[in-house]
């Protein structure tokens, strides 16, 4: 199976192993429940706007909840998620299958929630809705030069 982000980890030479789904899958919960993993293993990637044309990338364990609190404090204040059909427009992804690894390249500047790095592998989108990717969390953070900050209440 070859999506962008497989295309994108092959020319970098990182690691990383396809986990299918058994259907088309959209959230986190769906995921962790198909694969019968845990939450805080796959990686959520949302998208947010200060409305001034500055995009960021936050990654997040599926069972951490973004403190907006935190994220003005470490990112500035009037950020808001940006709407789907603009992510869909700025990352070349449908949302629920937006995938991290291409997004620096994109312009985003990224946040890694410092929770992700308890574990040593994670699951990220693939790009598609039909399967997801596991690499490690080492080589997740360099291709991205995502900065670790805590994000989580």
């Amino acid at each position: 199976m070859e999506t962008e982000v497989t295309s994108y980890l092959d020319k970098l030479n990182v690691p990383y192993a396809i986990k299918p789904h058994s259907k088309k899958l959209y959230t986190v919960e769906e995921v962790a429940a198909d694969r019968g993993i845990a939450l805080s293993q796959i990686l959520k990637t949302m998208i947010l706007t200060n409305g001034e044309g500055k995009y960021i990338a936050l990654l997040l364990p599926g069972d951490v909840q973004l403190s907006w609190r935190k994220l003005k404090d470490i990112a500035g204040k009037g950020y808001r998620m940006v709407a789907i059909e603009e992510v869909e427009r700025l990352t070349n992804f449908e949302v629920g299958a937006v995938s991290p690894v291409t997004l620096k390249e994109k312009g985003m500047q990224l946040y890694l929630d410092q929770n992700a790095l308890a574990a040593k592998l994670v699951d990220i989108s693939s790009g598609i809705h039909e399967a997801g990717i596991q690499l490690a969390i080492s080589d997740l953070q360099q291709i991205c030069d995502a900065e670790v900050v805590d994000l989580g209440k």
